[in-house]
């Protein structure tokens, strides 16, 4: 169904937001390109029209960004942080050409002694030989830290593969494992987390967990 628009500049004017869907619910990006339209379950995202896919505004928008209250993790073995949601990338974006996924996530050593160099914070879907998009901080302290990792689609293989984007001063960014096309439509893109001590006394508050949509 076409999308009926004013144009930019008279919308603008008069500041009418574009028209709102959810993701499964929005018209086809056939027959309407050039218009945008908000997804409110992406966390109110936008998106425009390219004639064949829908594409975020700008080149980036945020689709996941949930209110992390009390989102503590302890484990001396690499565990999902139960308490930071998830999000599920649907079909037809995964298989949007050029598509790719950005992650942030913010932290800070909450409690108990720590080996620095043994601590692992992954973001990344079950499935793989550990976890793609795999980060780890070499000196996470009480200090309110994070770091961005990007997931990108191979143009010819069927996966997704890891790259570091800002690991910083203070952090080693890691590759991690590539994921199959399988494996991120099977599970929800998710944090997890392994402690600095083998006694599981480490605690770890996290404070942001956001993803972003590139392509």
């Amino acid at each position: 169904m076409p999308i009926v628009q004013l144009q930019s500049e008279f919308a603008a004017a008069l500041s009418i937001a574009p028209p709102e869907y959810t993701w499964a619910g929005k018209p086809s990006a056939a027959g309407n390109a050039g218009k945008e339209i908000i997804v409110t379950d992406f966390n109110r995202s936008r998106w425009y029209s390219d004639g064949t896919y829908w594409r975020p505004v700008g080149g980036e928008q945020v689709v996941h960004n949930p209110v992390l209250t009390n989102a503590t993790a302890s484990s001396a073995t690499l565990q999902l942080v139960a308490s930071v949601p998830g999000w599920q990338m649907p079909e037809d974006l995964v298989n949007t050409p050029g598509v790719a996924v950005k992650a942030f996530f913010t932290g800070h050593l909450a409690s108990g002694p720590s080996n620095a160099q043994a601590r692992q914070i992954y973001v990344g879907v079950t499935g793989a030989e550990g976890f793609c998009l795999r980060h780890l901080y070499t000196t996470l302290s009480t200090a309110h830290q994070g770091c961005a990792i990007a997931w990108s689609r191979a143009p010819v293989i069927n996966e997704f593969m890891a790259s570091a984007v800002n690991g910083g001063s203070s952090q080693a960014g890691n590759s991690g494992g590539d994921v199959s096309i399988t494996q991120i439509l099977a599970a929800p893109i998710r944090l997890y987390y392994q402690g600095g001590n083998p006694d599981g006394s480490e605690v770890i508050r996290f404070h942001h967990f956001r993803l972003s949509i590139m392509g």
